[in-house]
């Protein structure tokens, strides 16, 4: 159990095990294909472009296939996009639930120190 002090004094007690529960099954499974959707999304051109790099190194094929010549630039983006990912995260998650949106909310406008108990 932690114990969360606010600076308006206030003390919130969260229990991880309590709350899960709570939510919306249809609501996790729904978010989450969503999450793992974007994941993929943003991930997979990277994971892709750097197997290929490799394939490419470990045969010298760079002379041989177009594709084993790929602009640096084009990697760059591959690995920004991959970045993103941790950014659209909690705009999903903020978009699709309200008690998310409002812890949210609360952590910006009211930063806090956890102490545990």
């Amino acid at each position: 159990m932690n114990v969360f002090k606010c600076s308006a004094g206030r003390f919130w007690l969260y229990d991880r095990a309590k709350l899960l529960p709570s939510l919306n099954i249809r609501f996790r499974d729904d978010v989450g294909y969503l999450c793992v959707g974007v994941f993929l999304l943003c991930w997979v051109p990277f994971f892709t472009l750097n197997i290929v790099s490799a394939i490419c190194l470990r045969y010298d094929l760079f002379d041989v296939l177009a594709v084993c010549r790929t602009d640096p630039d084009l990697l760059a983006f591959f690995v920004w996009l991959g970045y993103i990912n941790s950014f659209l995260n909690p705009v999903i998650y903020t978009i699709f639930n309200v008690e998310f949106r409002r812890a949210f909310k609360r952590l910006l406008h009211q930063p806090c120190s956890q102490t545990t108990i």
